[in-house]
């Protein structure tokens, strides 16, 4: 890139950049891209910009809401991202990349945890909701769609995945589950375990459904948490988790926009055919 295309660029400078630091070659690229188009603070930049791989864009997600994230994978690096943009590292227009790409709306699954003392806690996941066992042995939690009453799942397993349709391509894909296209408004739940009234791998729920698990980790037979994103959410110190309820969030406020290069179906079905 010439030296005034870079001058021009960094003039303007719209973008946060993060990388994987345990990758050198995605540090790299992200220090080519600070000197080209500047490094503008997190709350203020409206593009945020993840270089490495689909963990460099999750951390990217978090923190967000009403932001527009675009992911970088550089094409001589060991990351793998499914939904990053492949790049050559050395011919690299990122204004380009921006003008042309696709934007998909991400919205969260919203988490309320309850606790034993009747308060509760909101946390909102862009991947995935996990209800995991810590031993690895199997555990019981019910699974109630509030809008279908006879809809109770009693599920016996080693844990249970709610993915969004992001998420689904890698956690529930893993766990037996079913991927979910990025245009599809549901979310899927999985696991490996025993299920009544069926023995079930995956379930897609609709978007607007609204799920309640029931759990206590102070009574329950194996020790239990609950992931958001990946990160285990603590309860308050003296408070035990009593259940959680989650639905697909509708604030128009809690959303990210995701620009890919290619088609979400193109890299849907390149998953499919993989598996």
């Amino acid at each position: 890139m010439a030296k005034s295309q870079q001058n021009s660029s960094a003039k303007t400078a719209q973008y946060y950049f993060i990388a994987n630091p345990a990758d050198a070659t995605s540090v790299a690229l992200q220090d080519k891209m600070i000197a080209a188009y500047g490094q503008t603070p997190a709350d203020k930049a409206p593009i945020h910009c993840a270089i490495g791989g689909d963990g460099s864009l999750l951390y990217a997600l978090r923190d967000a809401f009403n932001k527009t994230v675009i992911g970088q994978c550089s094409t001589k690096s060991n990351s793998v991202g499914f939904w990053m943009n492949h790049v050559d590292p050395n011919r690299t227009d990122l204004d380009a990349l921006v003008a042309k790409a696709h934007k998909y709306t991400l919205k969260p699954l919203r988490v309320k945890i309850m606790h034993d003392d009747g308060s509760s806690a909101l946390r909102y996941a862009f991947t995935d909701a996990a209800l995991m066992s810590n031993n690895g042995q199997a555990s019981l939690a019910h699974v109630q769609d509030l809008d279908v009453a006879e809809n109770n799942w009693r599920v016996m397993g080693n844990g249970i995945t709610f993915a969004t349709p992001l998420g689904s391509t890698a956690k529930s894909y893993t766990e037996g589950g079913s991927a979910i296209d990025l245009t599809i408004p549901a979310f899927v739940m999985a696991g490996s375990g025993v299920c009544s009234p069926l023995n079930f791998k995956s379930f897609i729920h609709p978007a607007d459904a609204s799920l309640f698990v029931a759990i206590n980790t102070s009574r329950a037979k194996r020790d239990q948490r609950i992931d958001i994103d990946g990160v285990t959410y603590v309860p308050p110190k003296g408070r035990s988790i009593e259940g959680f309820a989650l639905t697909t969030e509708t604030d128009a406020a809690k959303h990210a926009t995701l620009l890919l290069d290619r088609p979400a179906r193109s890299a849907f079905r390149k998953l499919t055919i993989d598996m």
